[in-house]
């Protein structure tokens, strides 16, 4: 094979891979493991398969590999996890608290932005505490929108309501149920033990970022020490997540919860 044929891209982990090797075998090292391994997914899908994408799966051995875009900020939410509820007052509305169904309250956001809270979060008011999302949802407007969220306990209109702060804690979520050949078991590595993956919706930016505390079913407390973010034409995005301890494929993987706790 000539020296025009071969070609580099820069993957993430910042090296490089050669698209077309020469002869010469090398041993694969677990960062190439984690790029092929991360093409595959993406290409797949962890959550669908090619049918239910109502499209054939792209071959494995196409002229130009598919490439990978990031997100133009993959490891940042689209709310400080630090806010307050919208400052609006009327027969319904108390500083953002619905003044009948005491435990909703909403706030203001771009409308290009993806719900930064979403069911199951965790919550904490100035007065009601920890409370855990239960329902969201969302109207769109021309220049904004509004995001309609209920909690599990009531809030106070005076005590909670704006401008007093609310503290983003965390969420729960699983690493995704995908396993193939022998590098990925359960959504955990199985070259890089201490990498898993989640996947979220496209549209939706990661939630979580470097340094934020992981506890697994059985490892316990980690914390997050890289992220890389993974899109292809599908619906879903994987978000691979380096912590810095070992977790088990068995005891921590899919279908075990993970919960993801920010720092304050």
């Amino acid at each position: 094979m000539n020296k025009q044929k071969k070609e580099t891209t820069n993957l993430i982990f910042g090296f490089h891979i050669e698209l077309f090797p020469t002869r010469r075998k090398k041993r694969m090292s677990i960062k190439h493991y984690l790029v092929l391994t991360a093409i595959l997914l993406v290409l797949s899908g962890c959550s669908k398969s090619a049918k239910e994408e109502g499209k054939a799966a792209t071959p494995a051995n196409t002229t130009m590999p598919q490439k990978l875009k990031k997100a133009d900020k993959p490891i940042d939410t689209t709310l400080s996890r630090i806010f307050s509820t919208t400052k609006f007052n009327s027969q319904t509305w108390s500083n953002g608290i619905h003044i009948q169904k005491k435990n909703m309250f909403f706030i203001t956001i771009s409308n290009n932005l993806s719900d930064p809270i979403k069911i199951g979060y965790r919550l904490k008011f100035a007065a009601a505490g920890e409370v855990e999302v239960t329902e969201v949802s969302r109207l769109d407007y021309p220049t904004y929108s509004s995001l309609f969220v209920c909690v599990s306990k009531n809030l106070d209109p005076i005590a909670d309501g704006n401008p007093n702060l609310i503290t983003l804690l965390g969420f729960k979520t699983s690493p995704c149920a995908y396993s193939g050949g022998n590098v990925w078991k359960n959504g955990i590595h199985l070259q890089s033990p201490g990498t898993f993956f989640i996947a979220i919706a496209k549209k939706d930016t990661c939630p979580i970022k470097v340094g934020d505390r992981v506890i697994f079913n059985a490892a316990g407390e980690s914390r997050v020490q890289e992220i890389n973010r993974f899109e292809s034409e599908s619906s879903n995005s994987s978000i691979i997540i380096k912590v810095d301890k070992n977790i088990n494929p068995t005891n921590d993987g899919a279908p075990n919860p993970i919960k993801i706790i920010f720092p304050n």
